[in-house]
């Protein structure tokens, strides 16, 4: 029998169970006071200061500029102000796919791990769709994100626990905390305490769990957890969130209670992000020979995509010279904010360009990692190829981790 399967016992997988998630709105009755800020596919910013989700997948309220019903195709994110907002200081399940639950963590008999999490109850997650454990709960901003980062990419053959002091331990977990774990190593178990460790990586073979980008939307938790839906029903005054992972969690809505959800991001729209498809054509012409292919949602490194402190999910990065050419026909703007990943180191220099049918729409002339990220907004016209360029600047190809965060085309708006 397949190891990963005996880890906890011989009673094979257990289906995921529904979680419930209360999270409560402000109501209309407060309408001095915005309560979300919500993002038009086409870039408009209205601030709301009340939000109701109908059963038609529209989204109605009122702004500061007065009543709004739109179709959740043009919404491209929807950013609430929960009272409650921060950062987890709790363990972590980094999902397949880039989605994080936190909570306490408990392991059961069935392969499974149970999360309680604040603010969406208990769920219980197959070990079969878990990339890896976050366990370090002194380890806050960036530092949390390379962590994460390390724990989903680390080259491994089987298991890995990677302790405080920076060693890694690789073999097969047979013993999931709370207080020690135990790898075993060519037949040799070894138990090792949960404070001397800051991640697990699980075993990338087994990983059975691989979410399409075919999905509906991605909501944030305030606590930081990310979460894919299939889809988003309305029914008898609650938002039904039927997520890729499987539970169904249920969003209510009063005027009392503190918010658990922070951001909805939008999917499937009018809006098209690049890295949810494929460029027709890429051309990279490395200063050194050493050509490093163009990331999909990560910087070229293989990181988050981070400019200036803030962190991307959606993105392309890529190294100097890389051009990368888009089918635009059938689309009207392209939007997308530029720069040098966080992660470079001072020497790094580069350009931006962007082409409408090789003719140049945008330069940001030379970048470094003391220039602010610039954002791009196009109007697309008649043309019908967009190019993405990243050029060499004055110092080449040193270190030079370019990001397009967040690079979309849009649809017009009678067309899906």
């Amino acid at each position: 029998m397949n190891p990963f399967i005996r880890r906890l016992s011989t009673h094979g997988m257990m289906a995921l169970v529904a979680v419930a998630l209360s999270v409560v709105f402000v109501s209309s009755a407060q309408a001095e006071r915005t309560m979300a800020r919500l993002r038009q596919a086409d870039g408009k910013v209205l601030d709301m200061t009340s939000i109701r989700f109908a059963d038609d997948q529209r989204v109605t309220g009122v702004s500061t500029e007065g009543t709004v019903d739109l179709s959740a195709r043009d919404i491209l994110s929807i950013e609430f102000n929960p009272s409650d907002r921060r950062p987890s200081r709790d363990p972590a399940l980094l999902i397949g796919g880039g989605e994080v639950l936190h909570g306490k963590l408990k392991a059961t008999e069935n392969d499974t791990i149970e999360v309680a999490n604040d603010f969406c109850g208990t769920a219980t997650i197959p070990l079969t769709a878990i990339e890896g454990i976050l366990l370090g709960e002194r380890v806050t901003g960036k530092a949390k994100t390379v962590l994460i980062d390390r724990i989903r990419h680390i080259p491994r053959q089987a298991d890995a626990i990677l302790l405080a002091n920076g060693d890694v331990l690789e073999g097969t977990v047979t013993k999931f905390g709370p207080e020690e774990w135990e790898i075993d190593r060519d037949g040799k178990p070894r138990e090792v305490a949960t404070k001397l460790l800051r991640g697990v990586a699980l075993d990338k073979n087994l990983l059975e769990y691989k979410p399409s980008n075919d999905f509906h939307a991605q909501l944030t938790l305030a606590d930081g957890s990310v979460i894919k839906a299939r889809e988003l029903l309305a029914k008898d005054g609650t938002l039904e969130v039927h997520t890729l992972i499987g539970p169904v969690i249920k969003l209510t809505w009063s005027t009392v209670g503190n918010p658990g959800l922070a951001r909805i991001d939008y999917r499937n729209g009018r809006v098209v992000f690049l890295s949810d498809i494929d460029p027709i054509e890429t051309v990279t012409k490395s200063f050194l020979d050493d050509r490093a292919p163009p990331k999909k949602d990560e910087n070229v490194a293989g990181g988050t995509l981070r400019l200036a402190g803030k962190t991307y999910s959606k993105g392309v990065g890529v190294r100097s010279y890389t051009r990368l050419d888009y089918d635009a026909a059938s689309f009207e703007r392209f939007l997308a904010t530029v720069g040098i990943d966080d992660a470079a180191s001072d020497e790094a220099s580069l350009e931006f360009r962007v082409l409408l049918d090789d003719k140049v729409a945008f330069d940001s002339k030379e970048m470094t990692t003391a220039t602010d990220p610039k954002l791009v907004d196009l109007p697309i016209g008649s043309a019908k190829k967009l190019s993405l360029e990243v050029d060499y600047a004055r110092r080449g190809d040193i270190d030079d981790l370019a990001d397009w965060c967040d690079a979309r085309l849009i649809r017009p708006a009678d067309k899906k």
